[in-house]
C-alpha cells in the first residue's frame, strides 16, 4: 500500500520528467495523504492513480491536472504576461 510519502516522490518525479511545478509543500503534502485516505485521487472519483493517467492531456488543454497539483509553468507565465499587457 501507498502512503503518502510514496505519493509525494512519485507526483515530485513525474514533474521533473515533464517540466512541470508543484504546488506547496503543505498543499502537496494534504493532496498525498486524502490520495492515501481515499485510495483514489480525490479529485474524480474514477481515477485510481496519481498523477494519473490523464494528467499530461489535462495539463496540455487547461495548463494544469484536474487536481491542479501539477502544472505547466509555461501556461502560468503566459497567461500572467497577458493579464499584464491588458492592464497597460
Amino acid at each position: 500500500m501507498r502512503n503518502p510519502e510514496d505519493v509525494i516522490e512519485e507526483l515530485t518525479a513525474f514533474a521533473c520528467q515533464h517540466n512541470l511545478v508543484l504546488p506547496q509543500e503543505a498543499c502537496l503534502k494534504a493532496h498525498a495523504a486524502r490520495y492515501v485516505q481515499l485510495g483514489r485521487c480525490p479529485c474524480d472519483d474514477r481515477r485510481s492513480q496519481c498523477p494519473c493517467d490523464e494528467a499530461l492531456e489535462e495539463i496540455e488543454a487547461m495548463g494544469r491536472c484536474e487536481c491542479g497539483v501539477l502544472v505547466d509553468p509555461m501556461r502560468i507565465f503566459a497567461r500572467d504576461k497577458r493579464a499584464d499587457k491588458q492592464q497597460d
